[in-house]
């Protein structure tokens, strides 16, 4: 029986016009509701940010939240109306980032010079990432606990060695 994993992942991504609604936010009796471009529309929205923004339900528009202020300003102006919800992509926040750099350069390279571009990019993130410190297995903790432990014993027993001759010496 083997104990790996498979790890393949589906790296298709669908294309998502910033320029097309794929979603709309409108108010019931019962609160914001999010209706996605299939016409479903989903639960109430009832959940805000310490900073006043609606948690939306997930969406093709891929939005997460929405400003309440502007929310209430747009429905009191159009009480039946719809708030259009264009695509944005996800932003990752953090020092690890898998983007390509230079990614606005990339289509000005010919099919071939890009893919050996992608490739070698795709060499040094994976570098990047085994040279990255592992978390220890539970069998390396126990190697390093009883390593500790044996520098300790040795310290101990050096200390008593030392007390030893010291009270022989007051003896003579």
């Amino acid at each position: 029986m083997s104990n790996t994993v498979d790890t393949t992942i589906d790296t298709t991504v669908e294309e998502m016009d910033p320029n097309t609604v794929y979603a709309h936010i409108v108010k019931r009796e019962d609160g914001y509701h999010v209706i996605d471009f299939d016409g479903s529309e989903g639960p109430v929205c009832n959940k805000r940010t310490s900073d006043g923004y609606i948690i939306l339900t997930p969406n093709k528009s891929n939005r997460k939240n929405y400003n309440e202020a502007n929310a209430e300003k747009f429905f009191a102006e159009n009480p039946d109306g719809m708030i259009e919800l264009r695509y944005k992509a996800t932003k990752h926040i953090g020092s690890s980032s898998s983007h390509i750099p230079n990614e606005a350069l990339i289509k000005y390279l010919s099919e071939e010079d890009q893919a050996e571009y992608k490739a070698i990019i795709a060499r040094a993130m994976a570098a990047k990432e085994a040279d990255k410190k592992k978390p220890m297995t539970e069998l390396e903790k126990a190697q390093a606990k009883f390593e500790k432990a044996k520098a300790a014993l040795a310290k101990l027993e050096a200390e008593a060695a030392g007390e030893t001759e010291t009270e022989t010496e007051t003896e003579a």
